[in-house]
């Protein structure tokens, strides 16, 4: 990552506990998506999404927006890995986002994530509960 792309992610990191987090992220993914390459930032935002479980990244909010740009180029995997590596709330609901998506190949993958991740003994609750609840809709 060069000096302009983490000092984004790092503005992100420093706002994520503010009330006014939506906004800042808003301004900083306006100034990511104008940098030569904003496909780099994908990792990184989910990077901060599992170390920031609790935040409110919105619903779905500008950094789920930005990186579900690259949906079809990337992310997807991106996000599969971001979830196998530590679930989130936001995580799981992003991953239930692309499971819904008719034209998905690769559904049974996601699935079948989602299925170790229900199973796993060091996992939230309510990352389980809300497992449960989309997996209810397959």
């Amino acid at each position: 990552m060069n000096n302009n792309e983490q000092e984004f992610i790092e503005t992100l990191r420093k706002a994520v506990s503010e009330d006014d987090f939506i906004n800042i992220a808003y301004d900083v993914v306006d100034s990511i998506k104008e940098s030569e390459t904003p496909y780099n930032f994908v990792e990184p935002i989910l990077q901060l999404m599992e170390d920031f479980p609790e935040a409110d990244f919105g619903q779905p909010g500008p950094l789920t927006h930005f990186v579900e740009t690259f949906y079809n180029n990337g992310y997807e995997e991106l996000l599969y890995q971001s979830v196998k590596r530590k679930p989130t709330l936001h995580t799981i609901w992003m991953m239930n986002r692309i499971i819904n998506d008719p034209k998905l190949v690769n559904k049974e993958s996601y699935l079948d994530l989602l299925n170790e991740i229900r199973n796993r003994n060091n996992v939230d609750k309510d990352i389980k509960d809300r497992i449960n609840f989309f997996m209810g809709d397959q």
